[in-house]
């Protein structure tokens, strides 16, 4: 391997590096879903050494697979800890992809792989999947490119465990798996007249047993998914990640080279399992099918393989044409990489609000429930405090829906605490309210609330039963 090689290979693995930094300078996590999952985490590990599913909250048995539990849970029998696992645990999960990619690609030379690593660490979906901090996607992807090196082995007996973790983490990949499977055996049927059909038996076998581990969840995970499936096929998708526009404009080096491969895979009639799942999910993404915006991470993957197999092929062919090609690809999306990070690669809120949010139970009396108004803090909250709070569309105390979060939000005072009595007849016990930087300002100096905590005009407010009760 040329010098040049071995150089951008060090540089890309400082970029992967340069993820973390934020890490190393606050304990502040990057977005919302850390939240969330330590709350999941916590909610498992209380219940240890008991496997009992009624003491989850509902939001909880709702969003997170089986499987994740599990995992979650042998982390920290062997003193893994959980805020750990959320931040530097998280990095180093997206790292282990690395070996499992050198699994498919060392077939064809060393250099393959070490074209992969340095396109995955320049991309920003990969980094966005980071720093949204996805932590099924990002585990998703290991077992999913280990299913591929084992179907390709033909090692269908290992492939089972594998794929029952996948479906159990990750619930529509049953059926992208399947869908994969069947175009593969009719590509491989109608250009080379192979009839070998075993491994859709192993691929069923392992569903059976994801299903079983799915059916204490059956009303909350399965059921749900099936009204988009067969119902809204088009134009359902998820509230987050990147729109197409977006996918183009800050992959289009990536997707480009990636059409080469496209192109030599075609030429040659080589239909494996890779080009499969290149076609299928390409059209997916393309066609807008369901949770299509979110399967950018996923489509993202095999991009940057078929576009390290692409390069690789140039290399073979004409060292001097890769150099140059690879050199001025390597620039310009490392120009965009580290400008996005530049960007965009800080905590949503800051140190002083995080360490206040930690203190919170120290503030408040075990039992009472937090309250927040705003989307911005609701898994800041719950993380922390691990404690019922009400927020807006999320968790299980909510009580509101978005007409009257637009009444609270657009009202005067005192209708605001005119329709606070909702919750506190329903709860009867204490409420506190949140109200920090990253929201609106307001007026809160209102007779049913006193004041807890006031700190250059941002507030921790107590409902003031008494108000209600001389009312």
């Amino acid at each position: 391997m040329k010098k040049i090689i071995k150089i951008l290979l060090i540089i890309s693995i400082i970029f992967g590096l340069y993820r973390i930094y934020p890490y190393f300078f606050s304990d502040v996590p990057l977005w919302y879903d850390p939240g969330l999952y330590r709350v999941m985490f916590y909610q498992y590990i209380n219940n240890l050494p008991n496997i009992d599913f009624s003491n989850l909250y509902l939001w909880v048995k709702q969003t997170y697979p089986p499987f994740l539990w599990i995992l979650w849970d042998i982390f920290h029998i062997v003193w893994f800890n959980v805020d750990f696992l959320l931040t530097f645990g998280l990095w180093f999960s997206s790292i282990i992809t690395s070996i499992f990619v050198y699994a498919l690609l060392k077939k064809y030379w060393k250099i393959a792989w070490f074209l992969w690593i340095i396109i995955f660490l320049l991309s920003i979906i990969q980094y966005k999947a980071f720093w949204w901090n996805y932590y099924k996607q990002i585990i998703w992807i290991i077992f999913i490119l280990a299913g591929i090196y084992l179907l390709e082995k033909r090692k269908n007996i290992l492939l089972v465990p594998i794929l029952m973790s996948l479906f159990t983490i990750h619930r529509p990949s049953w059926l992208y798996f399947l869908l994969i499977i069947i175009v593969y055996r009719l590509l491989r049927y109608f250009f080379y007249k192979e009839k070998d059909y075993k491994d859709l038996i192993y691929i069923w076998l392992a569903w059976i047993i994801a299903f079983l581990m799915y059916l204490p969840f059956l009303n909350e995970l399965i059921l749900p998914l099936l009204k988009p499936l067969i119902t809204t096929v088009w134009a359902w998708h998820s509230g987050t990640f990147f729109s197409k526009l977006e996918f183009w404009k800050l992959e289009f080096l990536i997707i480009i080279t990636s059409f080469y491969w496209f192109y030599l895979k075609i030429k040659k009639r080589d239909f494996d399992l890779i080009f499969s799942w290149y076609v299928v999910w390409a059209l997916w993404v393309w066609l807008g099918l369901f949770f299509y915006n979110r399967f950018y991470i996923f489509f993202d993957v095999f991009i940057i393989l078929l576009s390290a197999y692409g390069f690789y092929n140039i290399y073979s062919s004409n060292k001097k044409i890769f150099y140059i090609l690879f050199l001025v690809f390597f620039w310009i999306q490392s120009v965009m990489y580290i400008s996005y990070l530049n960007k965009n690669g800080h905590a949503l809120i800051d140190t002083d609000e995080f360490n206040t949010i930690k203190k919170i139970n120290n503030i408040v009396e075990s039992g009472s429930i937090m309250m927040v108004t705003h989307k911005n803090y609701s898994p800041w909250i719950h993380w922390y405090t691990l404690k019922s709070t009400i927020a807006p569309w999320l968790f299980d105390w909510n009580l509101w829906w978005l007409d009257n979060w637009k009444q609270w939000w657009f009202s005067h005072w005192d209708f605001k605490c005119s329709i606070l009595k909702e919750y506190i007849d329903k709860y009867h016990k204490n409420i506190y309210i949140w109200l920090w930087k990253r929201q609106p300002k307001s007026n809160y100096s209102w007779d049913c609330f006193e004041m807890v905590l006031n700190w250059n005009d941002y507030k921790l407010l107590k409902v003031n039963k008494d108000y209600y009760e001389n009312k």
